[in-house]
């Protein structure tokens, strides 16, 4: 079923507050606005459904129903207000909504487009990959929180929730084949996500016209799985072929490693159903498998020449697996900057070169001239608190660094996802780093018309090494609004002082529907004196 309902908030909030009038985010394609009132009244305004109906359709109704008349502090106030509403000689009674498919299903290929045509006394609709990461290992995040950020993507028009569910830090994902790996990975029994709350966040977010993509990376970012089941993983190893207790990525060269993963997977696709599975593959450490002396004989016997052939053997076997389990893969761009040749339908995930390459004088001017940068960043890596360092052929003073690599996946004729320039986790408090996210271009690579058709979409990203439940809505809102409409708008929508209006408008929307998100810059909101936090 077509749907966009989520189009209407923007629209009403204008109809409702005379102050906000032609205040969309994210702007659509093509806009005609008038000074003309039009009012809404909420004992005779209703939604109606033209062609197709259903109980999506109606809890939308109802969902935007209480948005539009019931958000505290969001009412007109002041003379000039009241006196604009009192002039309104028109009332909408009616919003039509025509929905074209029955189809209820939501994929890569569902449309977003909308046109709406706000006119009295009837008003219509008609409905024919913008995404954001969340990570939940590095921190836990209770359920309410990320239902909270799906109720914010929505407004946002993001329609694809990426659920970095575990990593190094835990495991919460509740697995009922496998429970060792949230018995002893997840934080504690109470910090876990059991099957009934992976259906609630899926149910709630396809109400929302929301996907959700769950991340299980591998084989690296797995120590909370060994911690279930400690075969899974590698010894590293001294000189001495000794381990010295510390664990590495998964143990590439036993068939258990595969089996574990496929009953693992074959759960996933029930709990998920989109298509799409995010399977990782990045910053694997090599010299954790090099240093196992079961890895190198294993690699010896089946004429396994370097690490690259063994990431390679590894993600044909991983990739085939999903394939088996019904389901398309994502990986991170890792997995081809090593050498590895993946399947021709996988799709690369770009996330490096986010922040400006080591700087300073006596910088390599390719990665080949020295082993790391002056930042103690090895060549061809990227660390959280101190930038990247440029892979071999990548100048140093190359800023964004991001588009060598996506002209080069999408050369290979890849589909790509583009996250490197949306890292939310990296911008100042202090700044207005949203500009800098907002003015992205991510088709700004070289590469032909087909090079750029292979642009999927992007991701803003919001890791959790230093938020959880107290901060993460606003870190996130509204900085990540600014990434939906730089993917959502058209590429000539770029006016900074006309978005930040906008943005900050739509920031006060948030705020007046429970979520505190962060503000702009010196201002205020309606009713935000009322405010509880």
């Amino acid at each position: 079923m077509l749907l966009s309902s989520r189009g209407l908030l923007i629209v009403f909030a204008a109809c409702v507050h005379g102050a906000l009038a032609g205040s969309v985010w994210p702007k659509p394609l093509n806009q005609t606005s008038s000074h003309k009132v039009l009012l809404l009244n909420p004992d005779t305004f209703y939604f109606e459904a033209r062609e197709y109906d259903s109980s999506v359709l109606q809890d939308a109704f109802a969902r935007y129903y209480t948005l539009i008349f019931s958000s505290p502090g969001y009412q007109p106030t002041g003379s000039q207000a009241g006196e604009r509403l009192r002039s309104a000689r028109h009332e909408i009674k009616r919003l039509d909504v025509y929905v074209h498919s029955n189809d209820q299903s939501l994929n890569l290929n569902t449309p977003e487009s909308y046109e709406l045509t706000v006119a009295a006394p009837h008003s219509t609709i008609e409905a024919a990959t913008v995404g954001l990461l969340l990570d939940t290992s590095r921190h836990f995040l209770p359920v309410l929180i990320i239902k909270d950020t799906l109720d914010a993507m929505a407004w946002a028009k993001l329609n694809v929730f990426h659920w970095h569910i575990v990593d190094d830090q835990s495991f919460p994902f509740v697995s009922e084949r496998l429970p060792l790996l949230s018995l002893f990975g997840a934080f504690s029994p109470e910090h876990v996500y059991t099957p009934d709350d992976v259906r609630d966040v899926v149910a709630f977010a396809r109400a929302r016209g929301i996907r959700v993509v769950p991340e299980f990376d591998t084989p690296g970012h797995t120590l909370a799985w060994g911690k279930g089941y400690p075969d899974l993983l590698v010894d590293c190893c001294d000189a001495q072929g000794q381990p010295t207790g510390a664990k590495g990525p998964m143990n590439p060269a036993r068939n258990g490693t595969y089996t574990l993963l496929w009953s693992l997977l074959r759960e996933v696709v029930e709990r998920f159903p989109d298509a799409y599975l995010h399977l990782g593959g990045d910053e694997v450490p090599f010299d954790c498998w090099q240093s196992n002396p079961e890895v190198r004989d294993w690699m010896a016997s089946a004429g396994v020449a370097d690490m690259a052939a063994l990431e390679q053997r590894f993600e044909e076997r991983v990739l085939g697996l999903a394939a088996a389990a019904g389901r398309a893969y994502i990986v991170w761009q890792d997995v081809l900057d090593n050498g590895v040749q993946v399947r021709d339908d996988t799709v690369v995930h770009v996330w490096k070169w986010w922040w400006p390459v080591a700087d300073g004088e006596g910088q390599p001017s390719t990665a080949g001239e020295a082993a790391q940068c002056r930042n103690g960043v090895p060549a061809g890596a990227c660390e959280l608190s101190k930038g990247c360092c440029p892979a071999s052929g990548m100048a140093a003073n190359d800023v964004p660094g991001w588009t060598h690599e996506m002209a080069r996946v999408t050369q290979q004729g890849y589909k790509t996802l583009l996250s490197s320039p949306w890292y939310l986790n990296l911008g100042e408090m202090a700044s207005e780093d949203w500009a800098t996210f907002y003015q992205v271009e991510p088709l700004g690579f070289e590469g032909t018309r087909e090079q750029h058709s292979q642009v999927m979409g992007g991701e803003a990203c919001v890791w959790g090494e230093y938020v959880d439940a107290t901060n993460v809505i606003s870190r996130t809102w509204p900085r990540a609004a600014a990434v939906a409409e730089r993917l959502w708008s058209d590429a000539s929508v770029r006016d900074l002082d006309q978005a930040r209006a906008r943005l900050s408008q739509h920031r006060c929307r948030m705020l007046a529907r429970g979520l505190n998100a962060e503000p702009l810059g010196p201002g205020f909101c309606p009713g935000d004196d009322l405010l509880e936090v």
